[in-house]
Order: structure tokens, then C-alpha cells, then sequence
């Protein structure tokens, strides 16, 4: 389950997986499986958000996300990482 303190290191290394797997020193609880699954998800975001998904596949996308999640606050990170990686230029 994806918790807030695994979208803050995602958002901390601004999605860069190489650089997380080389630099970081303390991964805490953060699995490779982990970051593609944020991955995945922010992906099947933007497509949503940008038009470009049918209605069937946002449905599959939300009930995708809120089996990730493991609260409310975590959905509510995952939803404003991508306004948060924008701004890092990614």
C-alpha cells in the first residue's frame, strides 16, 4: 500500500528512480515496486486528466488507485503529485 511518506520520496527525488536507487542513503520504506507503481499511476493520471482515456478506463484507473492507497490522505497526495512534480519541471 502506497502511504504519504512514499509519495514525499517520490516527490522528493521529483520521480527520478536512477538517481533515488544510486544516491539515497536512507530508502526507508520505499520499494523499486513501490515507485513504479506511482509511476503507473500518474501516468493513467495524465491521460485522464489530459482527455485522452475513455470513461471505462478512468473507472479501472480510480478503483486501481484506491487499492493503492492505504488511506485518505495518501489518495489526496497522489492526486496533487502531479501539480507538484510541475512545478520541478518534470
Amino acid at each position: 500500500m502506497l502511504t504519504v511518506g512514499h509519495l514525499e520520496i517520490f516527490a522528493t527525488w521529483a520521480g527520478d528512480l536512477d538517481g533515488w536507487t544510486r544516491q539515497a542513503t536512507d530508502r526507508g520504506p520505499m520499494t523499486q515496486a513501490d515507485w513504479q507503481l506511482i509511476d503507473e499511476l500518474l501516468l493513467g493520471l495524465a491521460l485522464v486528466n489530459n482527455g485522452v482515456a475513455s470513461p471505462a478506463y478512468a473507472r479501472v484507473l480510480d478503483a486501481r488507485i484506491a487499492a493503492a492507497v492505504a488511506d485518505e490522505a495518501a489518495h489526496r497526495a497522489l492526486l496533487a503529485l502531479p501539480a507538484r512534480l510541475s512545478r520541478h519541471g518534470v
